[in-house]
């Protein structure tokens, strides 16, 4: 795995902290009301993380 590749995989996991923070950041202040849509978020986030290192490492094999 080349250095390319590890570099696409960092700068996407921050980017997509960086969203995962700002949706959190969103539901905290609407408050309990979205608390099921942050349940869903979370998980679908963990999961598109999961495929994408994937995908880029058996890309770059």
């Amino acid at each position: 795995m080349n250095k390319t590749a590890i570099n696409i995989v960092i700068s996407t996991l921050v980017i997509l902290t960086i969203i995962a923070g700002l949706i959190m950041a969103v539901l905290a202040v609407f408050g309990n009301t979205f608390f099921w849509l942050q349940m869903e978020i979370i998980p679908a986030i963990l999961i598109t993380l999961l495929i994408l290192v994937f995908w880029v490492v058996n890309k770059n094999k």
